[in-house]
């Protein structure tokens, strides 16, 4: 049959199927939105589906500095979803046995068609030169899978005889635990996430297990989940590719092995004492979940494995007038940063010919020595062995300084140590420098932080929120809101000692508040710069502060109303709210004249003021006008840390600065006012 009747072929089978059906018939000709029965085959299918088109604009989101010009942004982004819900078993069992939910999503920024459908990073590699990560895109409106999952009851499918139901989840589903500060559902979210508040940032959920039921009848329920985060085992790809070769012991067995899967176990109990009160509701949840991830990154792929616990309570409670409820959690577990040699081939230029050269060993010089030069770049040595050179010699010296490279001791002592001598290596090769004493030509000395000892940094943070709404009038309410969450002025992994880590570790975490609702600071809309201090050990790689997001290291209380007017003849909704931040540990100030923190002097721990509003109106039945608007004001914390640098560029544009008499304009980090827009249209069908 030629191709172009297999369309016509298609819409024939649809027809007879209707004709063959017409309860189904019935239900498309009536538009009842997308709700199309099948009764008589024991199924119901619920097709629904969104669009939403919206514009956001902010300024000064991330270094609170007007005069930094690349600080705001603008784009115009559009979401559509469509799902599937599919029930079995309402005919024959006298109830649902089974269902099947599937969801599509397409999301793009106009005139952005990188921010589609952005590829994974992965490694490039020149030889035996890795020379950094890359990812693509691809520019095309696709739809893929947001949500997937099949349930069914475990009581039918096994014949139990059991008087409470019980649920078997398999696939890609959302799962929380309280209100999703400990575990939340953000599994994959877009790229352009940070900055804005924004209800649909999930683009995928995570892959996993659920078996749920009760237990109580109405009373007591339970929940056990476990997902797949990452698995780097599935292919022999996967398990044979060499990213260890630099742990301790390991260059002559580099491939990553069997069993490297990240995965996470949670359970948790849903507790109803007054289900027979129809005017009050009491939930008591108490929960755990234990996260394995054996390869965590510190300064290089699969340096480091983490297990983390956490254990949590949440409480709420609501009556006719008032509501309030709180959750606190805590953190144990620990985090092993492995022992690891960080020489690589790198690649250089040298006077117009690319060298590959080991980072972390130099020939020539002592680098521990009083009079070597600041700059060692020019006396690290060539991995000859792939090195083009005319001369034979070279790569027999180079293969014998290789050897001494590669059979050097690994441990920590033996940083900016002697490792042997070449000797008419430097000769052969005839683009070293001259030695600088008390170093000999051909003599090859670690660098000072070639080796790093194993440690391990143990986690013990913890978290506490509570809120309540009082009901004023049916259509106004008041709201109340404080939380803490513990925090940690340095970064664990900025030292290379055992470590007594306070900050809380929330997974896949954007919580932006019950009650009372952040849209600038708090989850997904968290740009803005939160910097800790700078490293406090001389041997750490990167000597800039780090910065953080997410619900650590963080205090905040706040107050907001809700007023949705019952006589109105459209739906509206107006949600102001304000909301103080504080650090929950303070950091040291910052001295913009000398570049250095000033040690033994603290910044202040407040971040500062948000004042936001969400407010909506239905325009139509289905079609929602909304916006989101947010101003941050500065607090003195960063008028304390102005200037401070986060990285090498930024430090080069404060030494531009003429601190004696008029500076001009600071650079990095500032405090002044920070506002977001977002207004949008949505319609569900």
């Amino acid at each position: 049959m030629k191709p172009g009747w297999r369309p016509f072929r298609l819409f024939l089978l649809i027809i007879a199927t209707l004709s063959m059906n017409p309860t189904l018939l019935h239900a498309i000709s009536q538009g009842d939105r997308g709700i199309l029965a099948k009764t008589d085959l024991d199924l119901t299918y619920t097709l629904a589906g969104l669009y939403k088109g919206e514009t956001f604009y902010g300024k000064n989101l991330s270094f609170l500095n007007s005069s930094l010009e690349c600080d705001q942004i603008f784009y115009n982004r559009h979401i559509i979803d469509f799902n599937l819900d599919v029930l079995h078993g309402k005919k024959t069992y006298g109830i649902t046995v089974a269902e099947f939910m599937f969801s599509l999503r397409n999301k793009a920024i106009w005139g952005s068609p990188g921010s589609i459908a952005p590829t994974i990073n992965s490694d490039v590699k020149i030889l035996d030169w890795v020379t950094g990560s890359h990812r693509h895109a691809l520019p095309r409106q696709i739809f893929w899978m947001r949500e997937g999952w099949l349930r069914f009851s475990i009581n039918h499918a096994l014949n139990l005889p059991f008087a409470n139901q019980h649920l078997f989840t398999l696939g890609a589903f959302p799962f929380e635990l309280g209100r999703g500060i400990s575990l939340g559902s953000a599994y994959a979210v877009g790229p352009e996430l940070l900055g804005f508040y924004s209800e649909s940032i999930i683009d995928q959920y995570a892959f996993g297990a659920l078996i749920s039921g009760e237990i109580l009848r109405k009373t007591l329920f339970y929940d056990i989940y476990v997902a797949i985060l990452e698995n780097k085992c599935a292919t022999l790809g996967d398990t044979c590719e060499k990213i260890r070769g630099q742990e301790y012991g390991r260059l002559q067995r580099p491939a990553r092995g069997f069993g490297r899967v990240n995965y996470l176990t949670a359970g948790r109990l849903k507790i109803y004492p007054l289900a027979d009160r129809p005017d009050k509701n009491v939930l008591i949840e108490p929960y755990w979940l234990y996260n394995n991830d054996p390869e965590q990154k510190v300064e290089f792929l699969a340096d480091a494995e983490s297990k983390l616990a956490t254990f949590g309570l949440m409480f709420e409670y609501g009556g006719p007038r008032v509501e309030f409820g709180f959750e606190t959690a805590f953190n144990i577990g620990r985090q092993k940063v492995r022992a690891w040699d960080r020489n690589q081939i790198h690649a250089q230029n040298r006077e117009g010919k690319l060298v590959f050269v080991n980072s972390q060993v130099v020939m020539g010089v002592d680098p521990c020595a009083p009079g070597a030069p600041a700059n060692l770049d020019p006396y690290k040595v060539p991995q000859s062995t792939i090195t083009i050179s005319p001369t034979g010699q070279v790569g027999s010296l180079g293969r014998k300084a290789q050897e001494i490279i590669d059979g050097a001791a690994e441990d920590e002592s033996n940083n900016g140590e002697y490792i042997g001598t070449v000797p008419g290596y430097s000769a052969a090769l005839g683009d070293v420098p001259a030695p600088v004493a008390p170093a000999q030509a051909d003599q090859l000395y670690n660098a000072p932080l070639r080796f790093r000892n194993e440690n391990k940094n143990t986690y013990n943070g913890w978290f506490f929120v509570i809120d309540g709404s009082w009901l004023l009038k049916p259509s106004f309410q008041v709201s109340v809101a404080a939380g803490v969450a513990s925090g940690d002025t340095h970064n664990p992994n900025h030292h290379d000692k055992d470590y007594n880590y306070r900050g809380f570790i929330g997974l896949q975490e954007i919580y932006t508040g019950k009650r009372v609702r952040s849209a600038f600071l708090l989850g997904g809309a968290g740009k803005i710069k939160r910097i800790l201090s700078a490293p406090f050990s001389e041997r750490t790689i990167n000597p800039y502060a780090p910065t953080i997001t997410g619900f650590t290291n963080l205090v905040h209380t706040g107050a907001g109303f809700h007023w949705k007017p019952e006589d109105w003849a459209r739906r509206f909704s107006l949600n102001p709210n304000i909301l103080f931040y504080w650090q929950e540990q303070s950091t040291p100030k910052f001295d913009i004249a000398t570049k250095r923190d000033i040690q033994g002097s603290r910044a202040s721990k407040f971040l500062g003021v948000e004042l936001n509003t969400f407010t909506y109106t239905y325009l139509l039945k289905d079609l929602k006008l909304y916006g989101v608007g947010s101003l941050y004001l500065a607090g003195d914390h960063y008028y304390d840390i102005e200037g401070k640098p986060l990285n090498r560029e930024q430090a080069r544009e404060l030494d531009k600065l003429n601190t004696t008499g008029f500076r001009g304009k600071t650079p990095n980090i500032n405090h002044d006012p920070a506002f977001t827009l977002n207004i949008g249209l949505e319609w569900k069908f």
